[in-house]
């Protein structure tokens, strides 16, 4: 036990490290999950030889996929292990991230230290869908793990008025975030209140800060009906955001 737990320091080479089963196997560039433009970790001189990363996201099945809704935080988690399974403490990691976007590169969001059994843990930012490289020795093709982190769309949406008259045109307004929120595709949603209808009221783009504004009359009614309204942002090109919606807007609209 004491010689598999030996500490083996040797100087970095450009050797493929073994590959360590587990959740998000330690896979280079030629994998198809390259990296876009290099590194930005800073390279150790000395690292493990052919040590093994485990990275997952929290929950008992250990994925290397979550989604989130946005604006909520997660946390990573995972071992350093040799060759043997055994944790390697007191090691640095790099945590880098790169949102979900054609040829946008990889950035450092943080960095920590494996515990005395090899584990660690990192609670990332909020943000957009993104892919996160956890990092061991500076360089990606020699020693990096993948997670895949997916954030629903989100839109603001706002009312100029929550009463009106048939005719009478009401406007619809919020914003999406970024990065990269103009000209992207939102839709003006609404229904009667427990009615399993669902109405495609309008369609929209947003302007270059992801900002939209809707306009819409109702027609006439024969009695008082109160009205619900949502906008929905669809997963769209380059925008690094799975479908999401807004919260719920109620308008009442007299005869």
């Amino acid at each position: 036990m004491k010689q598999s737990l030996r500490r083996n320091k040797t100087l970095r080479i450009a050797t493929a490290p073994l590959a360590i089963a587990a959740l998000a196997l330690t896979i280079g560039p030629a994998t198809g999950l390259a990296d876009e433009g290099g590194s930005s970790c800073p390279p150790l001189p000395l690292v493990e030889e052919n040590a093994g990363i485990i990275a997952h996201f929290p929950g008992k099945k250990h994925k290397a996929t979550r989604t989130l809704f946005y604006g909520h935080r997660t946390t990573i988690s995972g071992r350093l292990i040799d060759p043997g399974g055994f944790g390697l403490p007191g090691e640095p990691l790099c945590i880098e991230a790169r949102p979900r976007i054609p040829h946008w590169p990889y950035s450092v969001v943080g960095t920590t230290t494996t515990r005395a059994d090899g584990s660690w843990s990192m609670k990332l930012p909020s943000g957009p869908s993104r892919s996160i490289r956890v990092n061991y020795g500076g360089d990606p093709e020699l020693l990096s793990a993948f997670l895949n982190l997916g954030v629903r769309a989100h839109a603001t949406l706002h009312l100029h008025t929550h009463r009106t008259r048939p005719h009478r045109r009401v406007y619809f307004s919020g914003r999406i975030p970024g990065p990269l929120p103009g000209k992207r595709v939102v839709i003006l949603r609404g229904t009667v209140p427990g009615a399993k209808r669902k109405y495609l009221v309008r369609r929209d783009k947003t302007d270059a800060f992801g900002r939209y504004r809707i306009g819409y009359a109702f027609s006439p009614l024969a009695i008082r009906t109160k009205f619900v309204f949502w906008v929905v942002v669809p997963q769209q090109n380059g925008y690094p955001y799975r479908l999401g919606r807004s919260s719920k807007r109620f308008i009442r609209v007299r005869p």
